[in-house]
């Protein structure tokens, strides 16, 4: 008898759910914190329905230096919708849905149909954390801190 409830407490912990992070909304877009690291931040800004720029930080300070790469908005930000899904955040526009993993931090665009526009490699970042590779196997982008664009790898070869 004693057995057979050791069993049940060992199943009942094993179906506990996976930790998921947070997320908060803002006027401009979301802030994620991935359950995988406290300290990282994922921030999502709609800056037109085409346009979301993400800025990934491992610490939580997200006040970047100025950039030539960024240019301010000088437009209202376009309407949004946030809504929560099964380990994940959704932030949608009129023409895109940008999803964060609760998880990890990673993030997928998708059309309004739901094809995959581009996404986050699900592989670990290296130990500096300051690449990101997103569609691997395809001519999609590097994406890092020294070259914060998007560059194919058939343009890097020429």
């Amino acid at each position: 008898m004693l057995v057979r409830w050791l069993w049940v407490i060992v199943l009942a912990g094993c179906t506990a759910g996976t930790p998921q992070g947070s997320f908060v909304q803002n006027e401009t877009g979301i802030i994620v914190t991935p359950a995988e690291n406290a300290q990282r931040r994922v921030r999502l800004e709609v800056r037109t329905d085409r346009t979301v720029r993400v800025t990934s930080v491992d610490d939580a300070n997200l006040e970047l230096p100025k950039s030539l790469m960024v240019v301010a908005s000088t437009q209202a930000t376009p309407k949004f919708e946030v809504e929560k899904g099964d380990g994940e955040v959704v932030l949608a526009t009129e023409k895109l849905a940008a999803h964060v993993s609760l998880a990890n931090g990673a993030v997928a665009f998708k059309d309004r149909d739901g094809n995959v526009l581009l996404a986050e490699a699900a592989s670990e970042p290296p130990a500096a954390g300051v690449t990101r590779r997103f569609n691997p196997g395809t001519d999609g982008c590097w994406v890092s801190r020294a070259a914060p664009w998007c560059i194919s790898p058939s343009a890097r070869a020429k």
